[in-house]
């Protein structure tokens, strides 16, 4: 499969974003990394349809923050909250900000591939 737009992975953990973006690549996902959080408004492209973000990067805005600022300037964009720190105000807080999808950590692969590609599919139909 195919896909046209990209993954952006906003995520500190260069070891977890590494291993992500070869998953994602090997099911025909085109992916980018950005470690760090007050970079990632500046890897945002038209051709980024989807951003992964970590609750808790390094440095800069949080996950939340950026959450609200991708939504406010780019709408159409879906997001994908990850987070190791699960706790219910976590998911409710991105849920209320317009996150498309809560994962916590570890990532079910498989569960993160089929709404991939169910997103992709949407937005290509």
């Amino acid at each position: 499969m195919k896909n046209e737009k990209k993954i952006l992975i906003a995520e500190d953990d260069i070891a977890a974003a590494d291993t992500l973006k070869e998953y994602l690549q090997f099911h025909g996902f085109s992916c980018d990394i950005e470690n760090s959080g007050k970079e990632v408004p500046s890897r945002i492209t038209p051709e980024t349809g989807i951003v992964i973000l970590d609750i808790n990067l390094a440095d800069g805005p949080t996950g939340l923050q950026l959450l609200s600022d991708i939504k406010k300037s780019n709408p159409d964009i879906q997001t994908l909250i990850v987070t190791g720190d699960s706790i219910p105000e976590n998911r409710l807080q991105s849920l209320r900000l317009g996150a498309d999808f809560f994962f916590a950590k570890p990532i079910d692969l498989a569960l993160l591939l089929a709404h991939l590609n169910k997103s992709m599919k949407t937005k290509m139909a």
